[in-house]
């Protein structure tokens, strides 16, 4: 439970570190649902409100652990030269993900027995990874992009968003009409869009 008490605490701790930030928005959490994609979002709006002179925006898991050194992690984001490094799998096995609308209760994703709705602009749904190298360019494309934005809001009740909203936006192999910044315009091998990105 996050208590005024922990809030207060955390705030605090916070306050000694210039470059940590904490979200404007706090989400409770609930797995799969949108208010993971949520949260990440608002930590990603929080950062480009704040006009610091970062290019690139690392999302982790909150269990993991950075086994590289900074020196390595900055080696291989100047390798990418501005693209994304988005994990992105093109596998036909989890439209259920949005053939119907899903919804939250009592703190858990359930499915309904009502349809949803194509995606907006005839984009084509991809799987990939919640957690990814994303460069400065395409958050805020993200922000202001229509596209980007009536993905977002369909995305609210798909299963596990997360899982498919940076992907697809990145995927120009795909959805070449978005012009996304730093997106990738390779092909599809098998059921596995191959990267050309360093790993």
């Amino acid at each position: 439970m996050f208590t005024d008490d922990l809030k207060k605490a955390v705030s605090g701790l916070a306050s000694c570190f210039p470059n940590l930030l904490l979200a404007s928005e706090p989400q409770s959490i609930v797995y799969a649902s949108m208010s993971r994609l949520k949260a990440d979002y608002i930590c990603m709006k929080d950062l480009v409100n704040q006009k610091r002179p970062w290019k690139y925006l690392i999302n982790l898991a909150a269990t993991s652990f950075p086994l590289k050194t900074n020196q390595e992690i900055v080696k291989h984001i100047k390798s990418l030269k501005g693209e994304n490094d988005i994990s992105m799998r093109f596998k036909r096995i989890i439209p259920r993900r949005w053939a119907v609308e899903y919804y939250t209760e009592h703190g858990r994703i359930r499915a309904s027995n009502t349809k949803l709705a194509p995606p907006p602009h005839n984009l084509t749904v991809i799987k990939g990874m919640a957690y990814n190298t994303l460069s400065r360019e395409f958050v805020q494309w993200v922000m202001k992009d229509s596209r980007a934005l009536d993905f977002f809001n369909w995305c609210n009740k798909t299963y596990s968003p997360d899982e498919h909203y940076w992907a697809t936006l990145n995927n120009l192999y795909h959805n070449p009409s978005l012009r996304t910044p730093g997106g990738y315009h390779g092909k599809q091998q098998g059921s596995t869009v191959v990267t050309s990105l360093p790993s």
